[in-house]
């Protein structure tokens, strides 16, 4: 790839899934949910034998004085330089019982491995909520997290790390609901109907970039560019 094509960045995605209390095999003290259904616009497109669905990990942090995102991610730093099992976190915040509460999202290889993890997040002075049985319920998510992009088109770039998500520049920002809305409509009057959907910013030297994700593994660029053609013309129609 061309240097001048490929940037990194930090910044936020937003998005709804379907989250419930993470049933481990043995006991744990501190609350953790799971995605039971992640990225459902790509899934619930899929046959039944499709491959095994990526799956996500939500440490639920309790409120605390103080507290910002800058604490998970140096508390994972420090993690990190002394553990040798993998796995990532990011920051962000859950909707649970009708409010955002802080959290640490968690991509692992082992779950074998969390109640180590768990413990070594209280070694850092991160405390979490108390264990308990959540149902299933559909909740906001915002995440805070690193991103590695390659320009693959003129407002079009790839992830090159997870190569299944592409962010396509809008404009202006979308709140939420006005997403969701959106995002359904244009769901049911085009005929790519096998990708998924969320929507966030990153920051470049221009300032704050918002974009909408679409996570589809093989999605080309023809796809992508009239994805993002209807976005544009649908918030052009709610001004």
């Amino acid at each position: 790839m061309k240097a001048s094509n490929y940037f990194e960045s930090v910044g936020c995605i937003v998005k709804k899934e379907q989250l419930a209390t993470f049933q481990f095999h043995l006991p744990l003290r501190d609350l953790v949910l799971e995605t039971i259904a992640p990225f459902p616009g790509y899934y619930s497109a899929e046959p039944a034998e499709a491959a095994v669905k990526p799956s996500f990990l939500f440490l639920i942090i309790k409120s605390q004085p103080n507290y910002n995102e800058d604490f998970v991610i140096r508390a994972t730093h420090k993690i990190k330089q002394i553990q040798s099992f993998s796995f990532d976190a990011s920051p962000g915040h859950v909707m649970l019982f009708n409010q955002m509460q802080p959290c640490i999202r968690l991509e692992m290889v082992n779950y074998d491995n969390l109640p180590v993890l768990i413990d070594l997040y209280g070694q850092q002075n991160i405390s979490f909520m108390k264990h308990q049985i959540v149902a299933p319920y559909e909740g906001v998510i915002r995440i805070k997290r690193y991103f590695s992009l390659e320009k693959i088109g003129e407002f079009i770039y790839r992830d090159t790390v997870h190569k299944e998500m592409c962010y396509l520049l809008i404009p202006d920002e979308l709140l939420w609901d006005r997403f969701e809305q959106i995002s359904l409509h244009i769901k049911r009057n085009i005929h790519i109907g096998n990708y998924d959907a969320a929507v966030g910013f990153f920051y470049d030297s221009k300032g704050v970039r918002d974009f909408v994700r679409i996570y589809s593994p093989g999605i080309g660029l023809d796809a992508l560019e009239l994805i993002r053609d209807k976005y544009l013309q649908e918030m052009n129609r709610h001004l």
